[in-house]
């Protein structure tokens, strides 16, 4: 990439998110924010405008839905055209694996599931603008973990999680883990907990009180029968609540077997 300063164009119909992201591209001497977007036909309309190096692109939108903006980036950047066409980090709600593979297929260079941390976001917006042939290569890779993610994800919402808590964003990152090697559990303070604070620059004490916070809030506030399903007499008339790590190793195995059954 030629340019000191990778030229952003951020569209998301939170206009929250996008004031997020758009505080913390300013702080950056990286980075400049050329555009924003509410809605998909702004989107496109502002992509051709502003000649972006990346879009952060939400694949939900009224008017045109991100799949929308690909298609018609793809017909004004044919393949014969490739350095033109601006880079694309797909943002989701969704964890299906068949969509996050046609994003994938109609030119996105990574997704990020939401969840997420602005910061994080931002490194891989980077290092898609510098590697975007390394980038996809990995979000191509990364399919059957991201369905894994996709399943927490509902899963956690079904509870009563909010979805903006801290918590829900760990909770996910450590059941995805130990779904691939249930081993960390045998050390979640200084294993599962420390990779989690080192991941988000943050303490392990910030982890364990954040997870606590998000299990005690579906105790009170959550789908008593879902909750009853999956940790069964755990769950009473008085709300007795699982430690932190009865309830990871408790879902975790749960979509293990799931995952082994399917």
């Amino acid at each position: 990439m030629s340019r000191e300063r990778i030229r952003v164009f951020v569209a998301d119909d939170s206009a929250d998110l996008c004031q997020m992201i758009k505080a913390e591209i300013v702080k950056r001497r990286d980075m400049e924010l050329v555009g924003m977007a509410a809605n998909g036909e702004e989107a496109l309309q502002g992509i051709i405008a502003a000649s972006p190096d990346v879009v952060i692109l939400d694949l939900i939108m009224p008017m045109m839905d991100g799949i929308g903006v690909l298609e018609k980036l793809n017909e004004l950047f044919p393949n014969d055209q490739p350095n033109n066409r601006p880079k694309v980090v797909i943002l989701t709600a969704l964890g299906e694996e068949s969509l996050t593979r046609q994003v994938l297929n109609l030119g996105a260079n990574y997704y990020i599931i939401k969840p997420f941390e602005i910061g994080m976001l931002l490194t891989r917006v980077w290092q898609v603008a510098h590697e975007p042939g390394k980038y996809r290569s990995l979000a191509e890779a990364q399919l059957k973990t991201q369905n894994v993610e996709g399943i927490v994800t509902d899963l956690l919402r079904q509870m009563g999680i909010p979805q903006h808590f801290k918590g829900f964003l760990y909770l996910r990152e450590a059941i995805v883990m130990v779904v691939g090697d249930d081993r960390l559990l045998q050390g979640v303070m200084t294993r599962l907990y420390a990779l989690i604070a080192e991941r988000y620059k943050i303490t392990v004490s910030q982890v364990e009180r954040s997870v606590r916070h998000s299990i005690d809030y579906a105790w009170i506030n959550g789908d008593l029968d879902l909750l009853y399903e999956i940790f069964g007499s755990t769950v009473n008339e008085y709300r007795a609540k699982p430690t932190n790590v009865s309830f990871i190793a408790q879902v975790s195995d749960m979509i293990r077997v799931s995952l082994l059954a399917g």
